[in-house]
């Protein structure tokens, strides 16, 4: 968490095994996180404009399907 906060990178959510990581910033900025945190272990890396990602650990999660226009989504950057 510390580490993050060197970045000015935001903790968005926290699952018992895995933290969910955003960060907004150029190229060498986003490597030089990434590099820092290989060593705790990477489950994913979505390095790309707005994406929609789900929160906490996949066994704890229950996907409900609604009409897309009705679909709520919180948008983060890793």
């Amino acid at each position: 968490i510390e580490i993050a906060d060197i970045f000015r990178a935001s903790i968005v959510d926290v699952a018992a095994d895995s933290l969910t990581i955003e960060i907004t910033g150029d190229e060498d900025k986003l490597d030089s996180l990434l590099n820092l945190l290989r060593s705790f272990g990477i489950k994913e890396v979505a390095r790309t404009g707005s994406i929609a990602m789900l929160r906490g650990s996949p066994s704890q999660l229950r996907v409900e399907e609604k009409p897309l226009k009705t679909r709520k989504a919180r948008y983060n950057l890793l």
